[in-house]
């Protein structure tokens, strides 16, 4: 967890999130509800502030995730949404 915490200091306020883990995950179609797991389960997420995707993935780069857990990180941009 100190790897973890010295990475997000470094980021400094491009870390707008440093991490929110997430629970149980539900499936939900137009068919319903579905009980079987996802294909692509998510842990838990982040919020970070760049200018670009490259800079965002330079940013993550270090993350104790994909270091000290041999875990990936999949990286999305945010789609601004008229008011």
């Amino acid at each position: 967890m100190e790897d973890r915490k010295e990475w997000a200091t470094e980021l400094g306020s491009t870390l707008i999130n440093p991490g929110t883990p997430v629970g149980v995950t539900k499936v939900l179609t137009k068919d319903g509800i579905s009980s079987d797991p996802s294909p692509h389960p998510i842990a838990g997420y982040s919020i970070l502030e760049a200018d670009t995707m490259e800079q965002a993935l330079e940013l993550l780069k270090n993350c104790p995730h994909i270091h000290l857990m041999d875990g990936t990180l999949e990286v999305s941009e945010m789609m601004e949404m008229p008011a």
